[in-house]
């Protein structure tokens, strides 16, 4: 299946799915659809985002949920159930919100720089840039080089390296570094 689509699917997978357990995630009790209050390190990425592109971003949800509801999101939408993949979050366009694992170490750069990715898409879809039609591979070369810049300025530069390249790979090399 081509990326193309990617994200739109995501949603509407997350929609229709009725009694599985992301279905039950996305759709619990109230309580447990909190936001996570944007302070502290999450704060510090907001920031790094909206510096990135001179805007501040709104309506942004970032719930933290466990690993597999982000892994079975994903899996479903792109046709791999039996390989789920490994990510670190998941912008969900139908809800507005960022799925971060629960276990993710927000004091951590690391760890953080996965929230900045996912803030990006974010920033995309505000802009309008997130389209069925549109060629999503630009957009994760964007989003992942944010990423890089993100760990670079923290002092990571060999994981900002790996995080660019992984944005080339997926990409088809049209990323600029």
């Amino acid at each position: 299946m081509r990326f193309t689509t990617l994200l739109f699917q995501i949603g509407l997978a997350a929609a229709s799915i009725g009694g599985t357990a992301l279905a039950q995630d996305l759709r619990s009790e109230e309580a447990d659809r909190r936001c996570l209050e944007i302070q502290g390190p999450l704060q510090d990425a907001v920031r790094f985002v909206e510096e990135a592109f001179n805007k501040t971003l709104t309506g942004t949800c970032i719930r933290a949920v466990p690993k597999e509801v982000i892994e079975e999101a994903f899996a479903l939408s792109a046709g791999m159930l039996d390989h789920p993949p490994n990510i670190g979050g998941l912008y969900v366009i139908t809800e507005g919100t960022i799925l971060i694992p629960s276990d993710l170490d927000s004091n951590k750069a690391l760890d953080l720089s996965f929230v900045v990715h996912e803030l990006v898409h974010a920033y995309q879809y505000e802009a309008g840039l997130l389209l069925p039609e549109a060629s999503l591979a630009p957009l994760e070369c964007e989003a992942y080089s944010v990423q890089a810049a993100f760990l670079r300025s923290r002092g990571l530069p060999r994981e900002a390296l790996l995080m660019s390249l992984q944005g080339e790979l997926q990409a088809g090399s049209v990323c600029e570094y």
